[in-house]
This record gives structure tokens, sequence and C-alpha cells, in this order.
């Protein structure tokens, strides 16, 4: 059984052989790639890859590494947040990140020194937006 989100999981040896990947970050980290080739929603994506969202700072680190090994990845999520069509929730443009509002100003904006830092601080966003959100709420961000 997974862990339930933001309780500390057990690692394990990840992709490539290297024990100190979790086993979320890979499926986390193509999340936006997934997005467009299937049929699930965000929600399932993201239920499924299950991170560990307890440790911020050691989240952000550990997907900003695996985004600058894969540009691809860094343009998905881009491309993602630009296709949002949502009433409220984080957004990430270049290497700036925030939180939308619909008429209100952008919320706790940053700017971070890659677009793979900024994508991210967008992801742990956006899993704790996506993930707490009632199973009646929870639908596409298309």
């Amino acid at each position: 059984m997974p862990a339930p989100h933001g309780a500390p999981h057990h690692y394990s040896i990840g992709r490539k052989g290297r024990k100190d990947e979790p086993p979320w970050l890979e499926p986390l980290c193509r999340i936006a790639v997934d997005f467009r080739q299937t049929n699930r929603s965000i929600y399932q994506l993201f239920d499924e890859a299950n991170p560990d969202l307890s440790d911020r700072s050691g989240f952000v680190a550990l997907v900003e590494s695996r985004l600058r090994a894969d540009a691809t990845l860094v343009r998905a999520w881009q491309d993602y947040s630009a296709d949002k069509r949502v009433d409220a929730g984080p957004w990430v443009d270049g290497t700036k990140v925030g939180y939308y509002i619909r008429g209100h100003d952008n919320r706790d904006k940053r700017t971070h020194r890659t677009p793979a830092a900024a994508c991210a601080d967008f992801i742990y966003r956006e899993a704790r937006v996506v993930l707490s959100q009632p199973p009646t709420h929870r639908r596409s961000a298309r």
C-alpha cells in the first residue's frame, strides 16, 4: 500500500539504480507529458505518482535535479501551465512562478535562476493544490 500524501516514503532503488531517488520522482516529473498523451486526469496522475510532499526543500531539489537532466520535461511543464484554464492555481512562466486568482493580483510570485528551478517549485505547488481537492472538485486542468 502506498504511503499517504505527505507521509515520508522508504526509498528503494529508483531510476538508473540510484538509491537516492524515490520511486515517485520519475512518474511525477513525467505528469505533464502523460497528461497530454493519456486520458487520465491530472488528479489521477498526481495520485498515482504519490509524491512525498512532507519536505518542500527536499522535494524541490530532487525534482529540479531531474528536470535539469531533460529539457523536454521543463518544456512540457511550461506548456501545461500555459494551457491551464482555472479560476485559481499555481502558474510558471520561464523562471517566474506564482499563484493566480481570477480578478486579483498574482500572489506569492518568485523568480528563480533557471526554468528547471521554477518548474520544480511549480510542480510542488500544483501537487499540493491538486491532491488537496475534495473528490467532487477533482477535474482536469484543461
